[in-house]
């Protein structure tokens, strides 16, 4: 196997795990937490949030803004840098900017809510700020991590 192999299959598993996190908290985890109460909700969400940055997803969730413009110069035929260029701006533009941009900024927003001390009526606030646009532009990545996941697929067979 060449390093161009390696590095092809190495950013394709990458991203397929991302977009796997992602789509798990879409289909499951998000649903989940919108049935807690407020205060439970920001409470998991804070936690959720602090646990995430953690070494496997750091490497799973940033691999792929490194590799995939490697991999995509590459690309062995044009039939091949098509899907790989279609890759590669979902995941760098779609995913990793999405998230950079947005969801970050809302995370940090709800991470610096003390929940010691403070009413439901500030949790509530904290909650209808927080909960519907970070869904809404988690919705975004999530179809953008499949829309990658599935260009580096049909590279390997055109």
């Amino acid at each position: 196997m060449s390093l161009q192999d390696a590095v092809m299959i190495l950013a394709s598993l990458l991203t397929a795990l991302t977009m796997g996190v992602f789509f798990g908290f879409m289909v499951a985890v998000n649903p989940g937490l919108h049935r807690l109460t407020d205060r439970e909700y920001v409470k998991a969400m804070q936690s959720i949030n602090r646990v995430i940055l953690n070494p496997l997803f750091m490497i799973a969730f940033i691999g792929p803004v490194l590799l995939l413009p490697l991999v995509l110069f590459w690309a062995r035929n044009a039939e091949q840098f098509v899907p790989l260029l279609i890759a590669a701006i979902a995941y760098i533009i779609g995913v990793f900017g999405v998230t950079s941009v947005a969801n970050v900024p809302l995370n940090d927003q709800l991470a610096r809510l003390d929940l010691r001390g403070v009413s439901d009526t500030v949790v509530a606030q904290a909650r209808t700020t927080y909960e519907q646009p970070w869904n809404r532009l988690h919705v975004i990545r999530t179809l953008f991590a499949i829309v990658a996941t599935v260009s580096m697929l049909v590279s390997y067979v055109v």
